[in-house]
C-alpha cells in the first residue's frame, strides 16, 4: 500500500533545506581563516628554539583597533566618523595643537607625548622641542620655539603628577 504524497509537504521540506542551507552558509566567514594568535606564537617560538628564522605575525595595530570601535560606536549612535584625516586624532591638548599648527606630524606628535612621560627633567623636554624645531616642514623658530618649550613642560609636569593613595576623589 503506497502512501500519497502531497506536494504541500514536499514544498515544505524544500523551503526547510532552502532555508537551513542558507543559514550554515551565511554563518560561515568568508575567505581565509585566521590563525589564531597563541598557535601563531607557538610556531615563532618553535622557530626561534629550532635556530630558524620565525615566520612573520599578522596582528591588528592598537591604531586600527582603536580606530575600528571608535568608528563602530559613532555608527551605533547615528553619527558618520570623519573620513578626511583617516584615524582618530592623537590628542586636543593645547601643546598638540600648537604643533600642529606648526606643520608637525600627527604621527610625531603621538610620538612626542609619549615620550614626554619616560622624560625625567625639563632640559630633557626642551632638548626634545628643540629635535622637533630641526625637523624639515616645522616652521618653528624664535617666540614659537619658546611656547612649544613652555606648552611641553606645562604638558610634562601634568604626567609627572599622580595621585597618591590616601587622597580621596570626591
Amino acid at each position: 500500500m503506497q502512501l500519497p504524497i502531497r506536494i504541500d509537504y514536499l514544498l515544505v521540506i524544500a523551503l526547510l533545506v532552502a532555508v537551513f542551507a542558507v543559514a550554515v552558509l551565511l554563518g560561515r566567514p568568508v575567505g581565509p581563516r585566521k590563525t589564531p594568535i597563541m598557535k601563531q606564537v607557538q610556531k615563532v617560538k618553535s622557530a626561534v628554539d629550532k635556530g630558524r628564522t620565525p615566520p612573520e605575525v599578522t596582528v591588528r595595530s592598537r591604531l586600527t583597533i582603536v580606530t575600528r570601535l571608535f568608528e563602530e560606536k559613532m555608527e551605533k549612535v547615528g553619527l558618520e566618523p570623519s573620513s578626511d584625516s583617516g584615524y582618530i586624532p592623537v590628542s586636543q591638548t593645547p601643546f598638540a595643537s600648537f604643533l600642529a599648527e606648526h606643520g608637525v606630524n600627527e604621527d610625531t606628535i603621538g610620538a612626542i607625548l609619549a615620550e614626554l612621560k619616560q622624560i625625567e627633567s625639563e632640559s630633557g623636554v626642551a632638548e626634545i622641542i628643540d629635535a622637533v624645531a630641526e625637523t624639515p616642514g616645522v616652521v618653528l623658530e624664535g617666540a614659537d620655539t619658546e611656547t612649544a618649550v613652555q606648552l611641553a613642560i606645562e604638558e610634562w609636569q601634568l604626567g609627572q603628577k599622580k595621585p597618591q593613595r590616601n587622597e580621596k576623589h570626591t
